[in-house]
């Protein structure tokens, strides 16, 4: 009794499956291609330089030479800028936001934008998402000849770690007198 029960069951299962497999998407997500790994080796399926072709060679595609670029100023773009910002945040694209908002873009000769990002991981995602930024900044601003230039710049990180006679030191540079302070009371920064 309990087996026709399983098998009945099993048959439900399957056929939920196949029914809802056979309903219709309302809208395909793009798949993301992520590293495999094998026998101890790392074997990427995409590398930085050919996603930016791949990109270039779309944009190329699309013949941008007929289409208006009427001039705009920083602050204009600015606003669209946190208009696109606003939009990435709504679709819960938490790291593209900090990614978009952490610098800002500055504008600079022939309508070219440039970017600083902390990382060539930044510059993936960036680039993953660069026709749908530069599409939409076009469109707002109407000017086609908008382009993306992106500059990773590693950050040296501090010493987060400071022994108490560190810290001490650094604060008699900010203040001298803590120094003779010290002296008179007879204190010992090494405890």
């Amino acid at each position: 009794m309990e087996e026709a029960k399983k098998q009945e069951e099993q048959e439900r299962q399957e056929s939920e499956v196949v029914s809802a497999s056979e309903e219709p998407l309302e809208k395909p997500k793009p798949q993301l291609k992520r590293a495999q790994f094998g026998k101890g080796k790392l074997v990427s399926n995409f590398s930085l330089k050919k996603k930016e072709t791949e990109t270039e060679a779309e944009e190329e595609e699309e013949d941008l030479s007929n289409k208006p670029r009427t001039p705009f100023t920083q602050d204009q773009l600015d606003a669209k800028w946190k208009s696109y910002c606003y939009l990435v945040q709504k679709e819960k694209k938490a790291s593209l936001y900090a990614t978009l908002t952490k610098h800002p873009v500055k504008l600079e000769d022939n309508f070219q934008l440039r970017l600083i990002l902390d990382s060539e991981i930044q510059a993936l995602e960036l680039v993953n998402e660069r026709s749908s930024l530069l599409g939409f900044l076009r469109r707002e601003l109407n000017n086609y000849g908008i382009d993306l230039i992106t500059e990773v710049v590693q950050h040296q990180e501090e010493s987060k770690h400071l022994t108490s006679k560190d810290k001490f030191l650094k604060m008699v540079e900010k203040n001298p007198v803590l120094a003779e302070m010290r002296e008179r009371l007879g204190l010992d920064i090494e405890y």
